[in-house]
């Protein structure tokens, strides 16, 4: 518990949570406490799910996501000088 407690205060953490985004939601407003708890058995045996299926090496920090996180967004194409606002 008390390693959840000090990754919960990780700068580069607390940047990635306000970055990623689960159906287009952020994941932190950067403003909300962050708390730590026990995990129920559903969510331990998604970790351990996911620690399973990671690949990571021993030497990283193994992180598992208990919602779905959005895959990056495809940039658009950049719009043609004088495409907006449509002629009317």
């Amino acid at each position: 518990m008390s390693e959840a407690l000090q990754l919960g205060r990780e700068v580069w953490l607390l940047e990635d949570l306000k970055r990623l985004t689960s159906d287009r939601t952020p994941l932190w407003d950067g403003k909300a406490p962050i708390r730590t708890r026990s995990a129920r058995p559903d969510e331990a045996a998604r970790y351990h799910r996911g620690l399973a299926d990671g690949g990571q090496s021993s030497d990283e920090l193994p992180l598992v996501f208990l919602l779905e996180i959005d895959r990056q967004l495809e940039v658009a194409d950049p719009t043609s000088p004088g495409a907006f606002p449509p002629q009317r």
